[in-house]
């Protein structure tokens, strides 16, 4: 039954934009380094809601759902000499078969401009996406809200093949809620870093840095002392990073660093202490690849009443190449946060929460442009407050059609 509704409702769209790429293809290429293709994702979900049974129930979601996902993507890429500019844009629409209220558009895009000046090297980039909330971040309120996030960032380095070298980074991230009710979680967050590298071949990479950041809530005041005061948090780093790398099969990289948070609401203890960052990648042989990841760190959250988090990450993932276009994934994760609330009134949202994930996939390239994907995952959420636990499992078919 649900795959007659699938064709009836959204087997014009997907022919149109196969239609619009089709037509004008050859076209575009002629003229623009541009390429382009159209996808389609089916994604089963058996919770979509990312809460408990009782939890969901009284929202009048329905946990068990399918969401249909056809969007265009465009990538262009253009090198001149000693810069070069890229960008990408898709334009996808959800649909959600027994939850239509959760319907909405799925866009993102980004652009960036890469220069060599000679000594050194600059980078500007920049990106949009508007999109439904992940459910998991919401614990009250209505379930249905569209969340749109600006980006941009600029860096500057010298780097050498040996010696020292300096470098600065810059970067801001504002995001907005559509629904009056989540706009307490609206923020803006920037962050400013400067380090000092030296770099041998044969030893590796070092470096030194420290940070400053700002998170801002500029729809949400707490109280202090009987008086209104917006919530701000500020963030300083200071630490040092070592990658090497050892031939084509092991990269490594490690950053150690103290974190000390300060905020405008005094009244509430907040966290100073160590956070890190480490990456490995490995290649035994050639068709076999992977990946172990580790991070603590301080983040900006889009949750009502939250004003930051602690998050832990652990991650391990496997690549095997099965055949020249055949790519067999699988991966395991931990998220473990810590949520430092706005005031005493947020208590009715869990403040501590372990999600474990395990998920396998396939990827193949059936013809030279169309790409066909299935992955299945399992993922379970346990909270202070059991009311937020759940498990999830969600089965996804992803295929692109290629042009350009």
């Amino acid at each position: 039954m649900w795959m007659g509704v699938l064709v009836a409702r959204y087997g014009i769209l997907t022919c149109g934009l196969l239609g619009i790429a089709g037509s004008h293809g050859a076209a575009f290429a002629q003229t623009v380094p541009l390429n382009y293709s159209v996808n389609l994702d089916l994604l089963y979900d058996s919770n979509i809601a990312r809460v408990s049974e009782e939890a969901a129930a009284a929202r009048g979601i329905e946990r068990e759902d399918l969401r249909i996902t056809p969007a265009l993507s465009i990538t262009l890429n253009l090198p001149r000499g000693r810069h070069t500019a890229s960008a990408n844009a898709n334009l996808g629409y959800d649909f959600y078969l027994r939850n239509p209220r959760l319907d909405r558009e799925r866009l993102s895009a980004t652009a960036g401009l890469n220069s060599d000046w000679g000594r050194c090297d600059t980078s500007v980039n920049a990106g949009f996406e508007r999109r439904q909330t992940e459910f998991e971040d919401i614990v009250a309120g209505p379930l249905d809200n569209t969340m749109t996030k600006w980006s941009a960032s600029a860096g500057l380095s010298c780097p050498r093949p040996a010696g020292f070298y300096p470098g600065v980074r810059a970067s801001i991230e504002s995001a907005r809620n559509d629904r009056e009710a989540r706009q307490d979680a609206d923020y803006d967050y920037d962050r400013v870093e400067g380090f000092l590298a030296y770099a041998r071949p044969s030893l590796g990479e070092a470096v030194v840095f420290a940070s400053r950041g700002s998170i801002n809530f500029p729809e949400r005041e707490i109280d202090v002392g009987g008086l209104p005061v917006q919530d701000e948090v500020q963030t300083t780093e200071v630490g040092g990073r070592f990658s090497r790398e050892l031939g084509s099969l092991v990269r490594g990289s490690v950053q150690v660093s103290y974190t000390w948070v300060d905020r405008s609401n005094p009244i509430i203890e907040d966290f100073n202490g160590l956070t890190l960052a480490a990456t490995l990648r490995i290649r035994p042989e050639g068709r076999l690849r992977g990946t172990l990841f580790a991070e603590r760190a301080v983040r900006p959250t889009s949750r009502v009443g939250v004003s930051y988090s602690v998050a832990e990450t652990y991650r391990a993932d496997l690549q095997y190449d099965l055949t020249s276009s055949t790519v067999l994934t699988s991966g395991t994760s931990l998220r473990r946060r810590e949520f430092v609330f706005a005031g005493p009134n947020f208590a009715g949202s869990p403040s501590t929460e372990d999600i474990v994930s395990a998920f396998a996939s396939v990827r193949t390239n059936i013809r030279s442009r169309i790409f066909l994907g299935v992955e299945v995952l399992w993922e379970r959420r346990d909270a202070d407050l059991s009311l937020f636990d759940y498990t999830s499992v969600r089965f996804g078919i992803t295929s692109k059609w290629l042009f350009g």
